[in-house]
């Protein structure tokens, strides 16, 4: 984690990618697609049907699980 810089779109990694046990996390669905290396239609389509699976990876093991995991390191402020 690290500190929140002022210009930052989000705030959160919508997304957990895990490929054979090797976890990632990652904030949009265009930077999953970047990631996989495929295209952004084929990684909608594996999030509406899970079972589905990328060509690509026909040997591996491929889950995306929708999360919501705190980018910046969150500290309270009581005024």
């Amino acid at each position: 984690k690290m500190p929140r810089q002022a210009n930052s779109p989000n705030t959160y990694y919508k997304y957990e990618l895990i490929i054979d046990n090797e976890q990632t996390y990652i904030r949009t669905c265009k930077c999953l697609a970047e990631k996989l290396q495929v295209s952004l239609s084929a990684v909608r389509n594996k999030l509406k049907n899970p079972e589905q699976k990328f060509r690509k990876y026909k040997d591996q093991i491929v889950t995306i699980n929708k999360v919501k995991v705190p980018i910046y390191e969150q500290t309270r402020i009581a005024y």
